[in-house]
């Protein structure tokens, strides 16, 4: 009785371990396929969280730029009107569809395929035969509701989305066409194929590296070159050392002289250049590496010239073992040749470069409305696939104020993007992660998430450029568990992401906004008088032709204001301006405006069309353009012939005619000769050419010793320095070498002339250090900038007679601005300034100056860029702005 017992247990276990066998066994053969695709849908995700971009702000609290969420609509062309589920449309909508016609549909062509026993991969090969089943009539009748459907809700075009579908429909019909057959070609090939093609419906990413391509396959030989350059720098700065052995004086000499080589090296370039094997843009961008290199080593031998003994080894390390540059752009350039042109350069040749976009045709609206996107989710059942994304989007208010301020955001190109993530800020913060699921590895670390890096905004211009790495904050990340749709089911780690406080600029938006509108404003009377003195020159024969008859006036140049006592930039305004808005809204308003924009472009593009009339709107010409300064540079030279001894106070010069004479040589000839005999405060008064002229030829003994002191002077008041590190793309002033200078044109350095330029910024910036009676401010946008002013060694007495010049110039009888009462009653004292640039340039004016005189507290500066017009003309559009001002901070009444 125990043995039958036993036996049957026996049995009973034997019977449940073959049905055990059996049921792995249908799950292992039978349903392989099933299984192993459920497996893969089941996957783990390991991303990034992108940290919110902080806001700007003014010192009011006013929001000026922030971060806020919008909706793109996407389609999954996977899901979109696929046959599989047209069943469910017909039903919903039984009077746009054919009963019989989709029953047939279903049963004689859609089910012999679901049905259908294919090699592995089986999934993949049935993909195919889904995917050519969309050629069918009905099928594509259920597309064509499903676009009418679509169009309908979201205000598209039928036309707009058509494009966008068939440029989806040509990749994957040229890859489903060099697969052949799907039932027959080889695993491999399938796999290969449909890895290529799935994603094209669906991911974005794939049509970005798409629009990328082009953009790596031009920068690849541009940063080979720049790899070469760099190595040909390092090899030419352990050279200087070598020779220099150590010996201080030696390696300032020989710094010298590489300085003088490496500009006339820089110079001698031009970009009209034979390609040979590259693009013309490609050879002029590699010879642009090269100008940048000899400007690098000629920066590099400058500061040695100007005491920094250590510049060439600290360059040196950075290039070599400290900073790594050429380990980091040789790492570069390995993995752009290796893992994106290599692996896509045939797929480029063959389907790629025939392709035209701007964007994705995956991305259907961007920023739509909530009433669509709402819409959209009540109609998911009907429009499968269409989907609705948040993204975070960068918002400005006074963006046509600010808009060469601010700047704006855009995505990174990828010599940005290697940039970004080469910041040490990237990743920080993530140790545990990385070393958790990248094993310690920051390259795998890097290269797993630069897809996600390349889809975030970064800084293009402005303060969001150069504050672009502040205001990105950290990223957090996130290890999670993701079913077949998508969803998390669970999360195994998560680090937040560290998003950055407000950055707060120092402008007063009352006060930029308020020069905007003056210079507008003030635009059509200045408008007349440069086009009568336009007439009146060309009857005169003082000009060829009656340049604003053959070509429309308008107003070009920059406006600055700074605080005296911190360098803190009120307004800085560049005109003509633009609205950023308009040209990347959709508007039929928007539309318009930007159709204006580019034809103002090409018609200033166009050969013959003459340069000094360009608008340039983009342009910051408050910081990114150089123009001779004119006799606001006045106020340096009497600084300077004041403290060296030069003249005194009581030194007098009688200009009684057009022609300057010094030992009976003519030094040049002045416009408007002041028929008096002026000392220092009376030359700058009546703006007096002829004492400048002759007195700085008694600088020194000759001439370049002259300008050599001269130019010492200039640096010290700032000009052709460095300026804070808040500023986008600031030029810095040009001071002519010293072995090139003459007699004649030392006279034209004094007041302005010749080969020096300057920017608008860094007369403010003088003229500021001026009224605070040597104190040289640091300009800076931001609260948080580095500021290190530094001060002048001049003394009282030569302040207190370059302070009453500028007074006199607005108060005195002869004084250059007097005919202005605005100037008074801001209690102004400035410089007048008319810069000539040549027979055939229109002349430059200026006007710069501080108030109150007797107690500063802003200093300003106005340029009329080849407006032919005077100094003192443009001086009211800026006075009527710091009037207001003053009155508004209680300042004056």
């Amino acid at each position: 009785m125990f043995d039958a017992k036993t036996n049957y247990i026996t049995a009973g276990m034997a019977l449940v371990f073959l049905l055990l066998i059996g049921r792995f066994a249908f799950m292992q053969v039978v349903n392989h396929d099933y299984y192993n695709d459920l497996a893969q849908e089941m996957r783990t995700s390991i991303t990034l969280l992108e940290p919110q971009r902080a806001d700007i702000i003014l010192k009011d609290g006013t929001v000026v730029a922030h971060t806020e969420s919008v909706w793109d609509i996407y389609l999954d062309y996977n899901e979109f009107a696929n046959p599989r589920t047209m069943l469910q449309r017909a039903h919903a909508s039984p009077g746009r569809y054919d009963n019989a016609e989709v029953e047939e549909f279903l049963t004689e062509r859609l089910l012999p395929i679901q049905e259908a026993k294919l090699d592995g991969p089986s999934s993949r090969r049935r993909w195919f035969l889904y995917w050519r089943l969309r050629q069918d009539p009905v099928a594509r009748h259920d597309l064509d509701v499903c676009a009418q459907r679509l169009c309908l809700i979201t205000g598209m075009t039928r036309g707009e989305l058509d494009l966008k579908l068939g440029q989806l429909e040509t990749e994957v019909n040229a890859l489903d066409a060099g697969l052949g057959d799907p039932l027959t070609a080889e695993a491999r090939e399938v796999s290969v194929a449909w890895l290529r093609a799935q994603p094209s419906l669906d991911d974005t990413e794939y049509w970005e590296r798409i629009r990328r391509f082009p953009k790596s396959l031009h920068f690849a030989p541009v940063l080979k070159a720049r790899l070469d350059w760099m190595q040909t720098e390092a090899t030419y700065l352990e050279a200087l050392l070598d020779s220099a052995d150590e010996d201080p004086k030696a390696l300032r000499d020989l710094c010298y002289q590489a300085m003088q080589t490496c500009r006339d090296n820089a110079d001698a370039l031009h970009l009209d250049v034979d390609p040979g094997d590259f693009t013309l843009s490609q050879a002029q961008d590699i010879l642009i590496e090269e100008h940048a290199a000899w400007l690098r080593l000629a920066e590099t031998c400058e500061e040695v010239v100007r005491g920094n003994q250590n510049a060439v080894q600290a360059r040196l390390d950075a290039l070599g073992d400290g900073g790594k540059l050429i380990q980091q752009t040789t790492d570069r350039l390995d993995k752009l040749q290796k893992h994106t042109i290599e692996r896509y350069l045939n797929d480029w040749q063959e389907r790629w470069q025939k392709y035209e976009f701007d964007e994705s045709p995956l991305l259907l609206v961007r920023d739509a409305p909530r009433n669509v996107v709402e819409l959209l989710k009540v109609n998911a059942d009907l429009l499968p696939g269409v989907v609705c994304k948040r993204r975070a989007s960068r918002r400005y208010t006074h963006s046509r104020e600010l808009a060469h301020v601010i700047g704006g955001v855009g995505l990174p190109d990828p010599a940005r993007l290697e940039q970004v993530l080469a910041r040490p800020s990237f990743g920080q913060g993530l140790d545990e992660f990385i070393e958790e699921w990248f094993g310690g590895d920051r390259g795998r670390f890097t290269e797993r998430f630069d897809g996600i890096v390349a889809h975030q905004v970064v800084g293009t211009g402005g303060i969001e450029r150069v504050y672009d790495e502040r205001l990105s904050g950290l990223y957090g990340s996130r290890v999670a568990f993701r079913d077949a749709r998508g969803r998390i089911r669970s999360i195994e780690y998560e680090q937040p992401p560290t998003h950055r406080d407000p950055l707060t600029l120092t402008l007063d938006i009352e006060l930029q906004a308020d020069i905007q509108r003056n210079v507008r404003k003030w635009e059509p009377i200045l408008a007349k008088m440069a086009e009568k003195d336009s007439s009146d020159s060309f009857r005169a024969g003082r000009i060829p032709y009656d340049r604003w008859q053959r070509y429309k006036w308008s107003l070009r140049g920059a406006a600055v204001v700074l605080d005296v006592h911190t360098g803190e930039i009120l307004a800085m305004v560049s005109f003509p301006d633009y609205d950023p808005d308009k040209l990347t809204g959709r508007s039929p308003e928007d539309r318009a405006y930007q159709r204006q924009f580019k034809s103002e472009v090409a018609l200033e593009s166009k050969q013959g069309y003459p340069w000094w009339n360009e608008k340039g709107r983009m342009l910051n010409r408050a910081i990114q353009c150089l123009y001779a300064p004119g006799s606001t540079m006045k106020a340096i030279t009497a600084t300077a012939l004041l403290e060296t001894g030069t003249v005194t106070a009581n030194d007098r010069f009688y200009e009684d005619s057009h022609e300057i004479l010094y030992n009976g040589v003519s030094i040049g000839r002045t416009g408007h000769p002041a028929h008096a005999n002026v000392n220092v405060v009376e030359a700058l008064e009546y703006s007096c050419n002829g004492y400048f002229y002759f007195y700085a030829q008694n600088f020194r003994e000759d001439p370049t010793s002259a300008w050599g002191e001269l130019s010492l002077y200039a640096e010290q008041f700032g000009i052709g320095q460095r300026f804070g590190s808040d500023l986008f793309s600031p030029k810095r002033g040009n001071l002519p070498e010293h072995d090139q200078i003459g007699r004649k044109s030392l006279a034209a350095l004094s007041i302005g002339q010749g080969e020096l330029l300057v920017t608008p910024l860094e007369i403010a910036r003088a003229y500021a250090c001026i009224a605070n009676r040597g104190t040289l401010v640091v300009p800076h946008l931001t609260e948080e900038a580095a500021v290190y002013p530094r001060n002048l060694n001049v003394s009282d007495e030569t302040w207190d007679l370059v302070h009453q010049g500028l007074h006199d110039v607005v108060y005195g009888e002869h004084g250059t601005a007097r005919k202005y009462p605005v100037l008074k009653r801001i209690r102004c004292a400035g410089k007048t300034g008319t810069a000539e640039n040549g027979r055939g340039t229109p002349d430059h004016a200026w006007f710069a100056g501080y108030a109150p005189y007797d107690d500063p507290q802003v200093a300003f500066v106005i340029l009329g860029a080849n407006s032919d017009l005077y100094g003192a003309d443009v001086a009211p559009v800026i006075g009527e702005c710091i009037e207001r001002y003053l009155k508004r901070k209680g300042i004056i009444e």
